[in-house]
C-alpha cells in the first residue's frame, strides 16, 4: 500500500464520525497543545548556539508566523465543530487553540522588543518590553508546565472511555445521534465508571494480607459477567438454554473481563512488586500500569483488527460457513 493510500486511510478513519475516531481527535488536540512547548524550547536552546541576532530573529519570526497560522486553521476547526454541534470537541480545540495563542503573543512581544532594543526605542509604552522580552515566553512555559497535566488527566478519561466503547450498543456508537441518545451512552459509562472506581476503592483498602478477598470478588464477578447469566438475573426472557447469545455480545463481555483482570494485575503489581504501602501510592502506581495495560490493549486490537486473516488463518481448523458450501456443493454433484 502506498503512503498515499496509508494516508488517506487514516484521514478516512479520523472523519468517519464515529465515536472512536472522536476519541482519537481529541487525545491528538491535546498532544498538539505540547508542539508550541518543545518548538519553544528548541528555539531557545538553538539560539545560544547561533551568534547573530539577525538570524535569530529571523527565526523568532518564521516560528510566530506558524504558530499565526495554526491558530487560524484551529480557530476555523473551532467554528466547524460548532456547526457540527460537535460541543466537546468544540472546547478542546479551544483549549488547544488558548495555548498556542499564549505561545503566539509571547513570542509577538520578544519580536517587538528584540526590535526596540534594536533602534534604542526607550519610549515609556515599550519600557517593560525593553528590559526583559524574554519575560513573557518564560512565564508562558511555566504556566503550559502547571496546566498541561490537568491535559493529561483529561487523556486518561479519554482513553478509559475508549476502553468502555467496545462495551457501548451499536446504536449509541455515533456521533450525530439524538441528544437522547447521547445521554444514555454518557449515563451508560458513568455507571461502568461508577463501577470501576467502587472497585478501586475496594483495592485500595487491600494489602498483601487480604488481598486473597480480591479472589472471591473475582469469582462473582466472573460468574456475573456472563451474558446468559445476566439474562437470568435481570430479564423476563423463556428457555434461555434455547438462547443464543450473538458473537458481538460475547466479545464485549470477554473484554469487559480483560478490563477488570487488567485491574487486578495492575494492583497485585503495585503491592508485590513496588511494595507500596500508602493508599495514594498505591493508587498512582497501578493508575499508571494499568494506562499502560490500556493503551498497550487498544493498539493492540487495531493491529490485530487490521491483519486479522493473517493472524488467525492457521487458528480455525473447520469453519461452519465453508464446511455448509462444502455440502451443498456436493450435493449439488
Amino acid at each position: 500500500m502506498t503512503n498515499n493510500g496509508v494516508f488517506n486511510k487514516l484521514k478516512k478513519k479520523l472523519y468517519d464520525r464515529s465515536i472512536d475516531s472522536e476519541h482519537i481527535l481529541y487525545i491528538l488536540y491535546f498532544i498538539l497543545t505540547v508542539l508550541p512547548y518543545i518548538l519553544t524550547l528548541t528555539i531557545i536552546k538553538l539560539s545560544w548556539y547561533i551568534d547573530s541576532k539577525l538570524v535569530n530573529n529571523l527565526i523568532y519570526i518564521l516560528f510566530t508566523i506558524a504558530n499565526i497560522l495554526l491558530v487560524f486553521y484551529l480557530l476555523r476547526n473551532v467554528k466547524i465543530y460548532f456547526k457540527q454541534r460537535r460541543i466537546l470537541l468544540m472546547v478542546v480545540v479551544s483549549y488547544s487553540t488558548l495555548i498556542f495563542v499564549m505561545f503566539m503573543s509571547a513570542w509577538v512581544f520578544l519580536i517587538i522588543g528584540n526590535f526596540v532594543n534594536f533602534f534604542s526605542l526607550h519610549s515609556i509604552v515599550f519600557r517593560h518590553v525593553i528590559q526583559t522580552p524574554a519575560l513573557l515566553v518564560v512565564q508562558t512555559m511555566e504556566t503550559f508546565s502547571i496546566i498541561f497535566p490537568n491535559a493529561l488527566i483529561f487523556i486518561t478519561i479519554v482513553l478509559v472511555s475508549m476502553c468502555l466503547n467496545t462495551i457501548i450498543p451499536n446504536d449509541l456508537q455515533p456521533t450525530n445521534i439524538s441528544y437522547k441518545k447521547r445521554i444514555k451512552r454518557g449515563l451508560i459509562k458513568l455507571v461502568i465508571l461508577f463501577l470501576f472506581f467502587f472497585i478501586m476503592w475496594i483495592f485500595s483498602v487491600v494489602d498483601k494480607e487480604n488481598f486473597g478477598t480480591v479472589s472471591i470478588f473475582t469469582t462473582a464477578f466472573v460468574f456475573v459477567c456472563t451474558p446468559k447469566t445476566i439474562l437470568i438475573l435481570f430479564s423476563n426472557l423463556k428457555n434461555l438454554n434455547d438462547i443464543k447469545i450473538s458473537d458481538e455480545m460475547l466479545k464485549r463481555t470477554e473484554f469487559l473481563k480483560l478490563i477488570y483482570y487488567e485491574i487486578v494485575f495492575s494492583w497485585s503489581v503495585s503491592i508485590y512488586v513496588f511494595k507500596n504501602t500508602k493508599m495514594l501510592d498505591k493508587l498512582n502506581t497501578s493508575l499508571q500500569i494499568f494506562i499502560t495495560l490500556a493503551i498497550i490493549t487498544i493498539l493492540t486490537l487495531f493491529y490485530i483488527k487490521k491483519n486479522h486473516d493473517t493472524i488467525f488463518k492457521n487458528w480455525i481448523v473447520n469453519d461452519p460457513e465453508n464446511e455448509d458450501i462444502s455440502n451443498s456443493d456436493s450435493v449439488e454433484e
